[in-house]
C-alpha cells in the first residue's frame, strides 16, 4: 500500500477511476522520528497531497484507509480484443473500447517490420468461475545469452506474441488479464544478465504525432522493444502533488539494457516528449535528467519543502540538483 501511494500508481481503469491516490481516504505517516500523524484531505492536507506520488520522501506510511468498489463474480473477466495495423488505429481502438469497458490497454509491436501493429483489449469483471492460481506453464531456467538479445530475436518474440493475440471476445481469469507475463516463471531472465530499462512517458491527447515520432526513432535505432504498451489516461485529477498521469496517451517500452546505446536512444526520445509537453514516470526511471524532471514537475519544490529531513533517495539527489 505504501508503494502504491508513494508512486500514485495507475492501472487499466484510469480513464474511469483515475489513479490509486483517488481511492485513498487517509493514512498514518511516521516522520522525523516523531509519533505518527494522521493525514487525509482535511487533516494535514498538505502532507496528504505531497505523500501521494511523493516517492516515499515525506515519511513512512503506516495504516491506510481506502475506498473500494465491489467486483462481480470470482475474478473472471470478459475481454474484447481488436487487432490494428498501426499506432493511430490502435489509439482509435482504445478510444472505442474506453466507451464500452472499464479497463483497457493495447499491446504494440515496436520491433518488427510491421512496427505499430498490435491488439487493443477491453475488459470487465463478470459472474463466473475463478481462474486457477496455478497457471504457469513455462519457466525460464537461465538468463538469455547476450547474443540472443538482438533485433532479430526481439522481432521474433513480437511476431510470436502477435500470433497468440486473437481478435474477438473471450473469458479469462484476472491474473491472465492483469499480469500476462507472470504466466512465465522467471520471465525477467529473457532480458539477460544486464536486465532491461523501461521507458514510460505521457503526452497530451492531441500529441499522437509525438508517439509516431517516438516509434520512428525506435525503428531507426537498431534496437527494439520486447514489450510495448499503450494506454489512454482520463481527465480525473489525482490529489497528489507529483502524480505522473494527466489526460493523454502513455507509452511504456521495455528495452534490453545495451548500455550507452540504449541511454543515447532514451535521450533522443526525451527530446520528443519534452517538445510535446509530456513527462516521464519517476517510478520507472533510472536516468532522467534533473532539468527534465524539474521542468515537467514544477511542483517538486512543494515536496522538497515537506520532505522528511532524514529521508532521501538516489533519484531525488539526482533530479533536484
Amino acid at each position: 500500500m505504501g508503494g502504491a501511494i508513494a508512486n500514485d500508481i495507475h492501472g487499466k481503469n484510469h480513464h474511469e477511476q483515475g489513479t490509486f491516490g483517488r481511492s485513498v481516504l487517509g493514512f498514518e505517516l511516521w516522520r522525523n522520528g516523531e509519533e505518527p500523524i494522521w493525514c487525509d484531505r482535511k487533516t494535514q492536507a498538505g502532507l496528504f497531497a505531497a505523500t501521494i506520488g511523493g516517492l516515499g520522501l515525506t515519511g513512512v506510511i503506516g495504516r491506510v484507509r481506502l475506498s473500494l468498489i465491489p467486483i462481480a463474480g470470482k475474478g473472471l473477466i470478459g475481454q474484447k480484443s481488436i487487432r490494428f495495423g498501426c499506432l493511430l488505429e490502435g489509439a482509435e481502438a482504445l478510444e472505442s473500447l474506453d466507451r464500452e469497458y472499464p479497463m483497457t490497454v493495447a499491446w504494440i509491436d515496436m520491433a518488427s517490420a510491421k512496427i505499430g501493429r498490435g491488439v487493443a483489449m477491453g475488459g470487465e469483471f463478470i459472474e463466473g468461475r475463478c481462474e486457477s492460481s496455478n497457471r504457469r506453464s513455462l519457466s525460464i531456467p537461465i538468463c538469455a545469452p547476450n547474443f540472443l538479445l538482438n533485433r532479430l530475436a526481439i522481432r521474433g518474440f513480437n511476431t510470436l506474441y502477435s500470433a497468440t493475440r486473437k481478435e474477438g471476445d473471450a473469458e479469462l481469469g484476472f491474473r491472465s488479464f492483469f499480469f500476462p507475463l507472470d504466466g512465465v516463471e522467471n520471465w525477467g531472465k529473457l532480458y539477460g544478465k544486464r536486465g532491461f530499462l523501461q521507458y514510460q512517458c505521457v503526452v497530451p491527447m492531441n500529441a499522437l504525432d509525438a508517439l509516431l515520432e517516438l516509434q520512428s526513432l525506435v525503428a531507426h535505432s537498431g534496437q527494439g522493444a520486447f514489450l510495448s504498451v499503450l494506454k489512454k489516461f482520463g481527465s480525473l485529477e489525482s490529489p497528489g502533488v507529483l502524480s505522473f498521469p494527466f489526460a493523454g496517451w502513455t507509452l511504456a517500452m521495455d528495452f534490453p539494457n545495451e548500455g550507452a546505446s540504449t541511454l543515447a536512444l532514451f535521450s533522443r526520445l526525451d527530446d520528443v516528449v519534452k517538445d510535446a509537453g509530456g513527462r516521464l514516470y519517476p517510478a520507472k526511471d533510472a536516468r532522467m535528467s534533473g532539468e527534465f524532471f524539474r521542468d515537467s514537475y514544477p511542483e517538486w519544490i512543494e515536496l522538497e519543502q515537506v520532505r522528511d529531513e532524514r529521508i532521501t533517495s538516489e533519484f531525488w539527489e539526482r533530479v533536484k540538483a
